[in-house]
């Protein structure tokens, strides 16, 4: 029950890939302006706009601003490249593939746009397709650790867990920080039983971010593995207090307590999963905790009555 590791699939690497790109555009843009016509000017101005947004959170100003950059000049690169991110993060994997292509057609030099059109491809599971795309991503940036990463995870869909190691560790090497690498390396490990290696890949990938919940869960989760919940349940407690702890968090947290006998505090937090899960937690998931938070409530009642019998 860990945590998801959103393609994100989106994780903060990412996040600030993307706002060091977004300012480079915004950089490109103010240069532009210097000598252009009339609908040039305004494109680069409704661009410039769109980046802002993005920035700010605004996805559907952004898109109505690139939107009317197509309406001026329907291929022009950065507009689909943008609206090709943004049909990518709402699922729209087959409208991404479009026009991050249609983009790619006029500027093949953004690594971003090859990453992102992987991405699409490997969610419409085109891993043929998908490693085209990386390949080109690669040839203009050899150490991307989102595309290293990516690698993996095709390699991982065809069972082929030594090109899913060294693309991991090539991921590694040009991020020491790359924390989904650290978790899909340990995750390669504690599959096949190694799980003492796996602890170690987690424990280096926390001193370079030890804010991280993701390996901070995956850690008591490996604790849990080789038949230490003491130690589990230290590292979630500690997972447990960091702002992006999510319902798996706490759950795993209760289950760590219940394995120590530590019952009362097992509740609090299997109640506080509970609480942040409902209505978008896995539902046998969250069934199974509520099963055990009211197996641990009889047993306390039962407790209390011995005790006041006793008496």
């Amino acid at each position: 029950m860990a945590a998801s590791t959103t393609e994100s699939e989106g994780l903060r690497a990412a996040t600030l890939r993307r706002r060091w790109l977004a300012a480079l555009a915004l950089l490109g843009i103010g240069l532009a302006l210097a000598g252009c016509n009339r609908q040039e000017r305004e494109i680069v101005e409704l661009i410039n706009d769109a980046v802002v947004a993005l920035e700010s959170g605004n996805s559907t100003q952004a898109r109505g601003k690139l939107l009317r950059v197509q309406a001026l000049d329907p291929g022009d690169p950065d507009a689909a490249y943008y609206l090709g991110s943004l049909a990518l993060h709402d699922g729209d994997a087959e409208g991404a593939e479009r026009l991050l292509t249609l983009s790619l057609q006029r500027d093949p030099l953004r690594p971003a746009a090859h990453l992102d059109l992987a991405r699409a491809r490997y969610a419409r599971r085109d891993d043929t397709g998908a490693m085209q795309a990386l390949k080109s991503l690669l040839a203009l940036d050899a150490s991307h650790p989102d595309g290293h990463t990516l690698v993996a995870r095709i390699a991982a869909r065809a069972g082929d867990r030594d090109s899913q190691d060294k693309a991991l560790r090539a991921a590694i090497a040009g991020d020491p920080g790359h924390a989904p690498a650290y978790l899909l390396l340990s995750d390669l490990y504690s599959d096949v039983g190694a799980n003492k290696a796996a602890l170690d890949v987690l424990n280096e990938g926390l001193k370079f971010s030890p804010d991280d919940v993701g390996l901070q869960e995956s850690l008591g989760i490996a604790w849990l593995g080789v038949g230490r919940p003491d130690r589990a349940a230290e590292v979630f407690a500690i997972a447990a207090q960091n702002p992006r702890a999510d319902w798996t968090t706490h759950i795993n947290h209760g289950a760590a307590l219940v394995q120590i006998g530590d019952r009362a505090k097992a509740i609090d937090a299997l109640q506080r999963g509970l609480l942040m899960g409902r209505g978008r937690g896995d539902k046998a998931a969250l069934e199974a905790a509520a099963r055990i938070v009211l197996k641990l409530r009889r047993g306390q009642k039962a407790d209390a009555s011995d005790k006041k019998g006793g008496a």
